[in-house]
C-alpha cells in the first residue's frame, strides 16, 4: 500500500506539472488530500486546490465541476508556473524520504504518513507561513503599549 500511495501521489503531481488530462481536477484533488490527512499538502491544498473548488471569479457560488473545461483550464492556468515549483518541492520531499507515505488510514480515516522534515521544510509547505512573523509583530506591539 505504501508503494501504491507513493505512485498515486506522484501521478497526481506529474499530471499537474505536465498539464496532463484533467490537470485542473488534479489540482483540486490536492485540497481533498490535505483535508483527509496529508497535512504536508497544506500550501498546495489551500493556496491552489481550494482556489479551484469555489473560484472567486464566480463569486464563490460555483464549484469548478460546474464550469466548462475551458473555464476550468483558464482558472488553472493562472496558477502556473508557481504551482510547479511547489509541487516539485513536495515531490522531492517524498523522494528523499522526508515524507514517507504509509498507505494506511488512522481510526478517523485520515491518511497517515511519517514526517521527517526539518523546520525549514515544514514551514515551506505551510500556507500560513507568515503567522509567525505576524505573532512577532503583535508581541512587539504589546510590549510597546504594555498590553498583556
Amino acid at each position: 500500500m505504501k508503494e501504491y500511495e507513493t505512485w498515486r501521489i506522484n501521478r497526481i503531481f506529474n499530471n499537474i506539472t505536465k498539464k496532463g488530462d484533467n490537470y485542473s481536477d488534479s489540482i483540486e484533488l490536492l485540497y481533498d488530500l490535505y483535508c483527509k490527512g496529508y497535512y504536508f499538502l497544506e500550501k498546495l491544498g489551500l493556496k491552489y486546490g481550494l482556489v479551484l473548488c469555489y473560484p472567486k471569479e464566480y463569486n464563490y457560488n460555483k464549484n469548478i465541476a460546474e464550469l466548462s473545461k475551458k473555464e476550468q483550464n483558464n482558472l488553472s492556468d493562472k496558477l502556473y508556473p508557481e504551482i510547479i515549483t511547489e509541487v516539485e518541492f513536495v515531490k522531492n520531499l517524498i523522494t528523499n524520504n522526508k515524507i514517507i507515505l504509509t498507505g494506511k488510514l488512522n481510526k478517523n480515516n485520515y491518511y497517515m504518513y511519517i514526517d521527517n522534515m526539518n523546520e525549514e521544510e515544514r514551514e515551506r509547505v505551510q500556507f500560513y507561513e507568515n503567522e509567525k512573523k505576524e505573532n512577532k509583530f503583535w508581541n512587539f506591539l504589546r510590549k510597546i503599549i504594555k498590553i498583556n
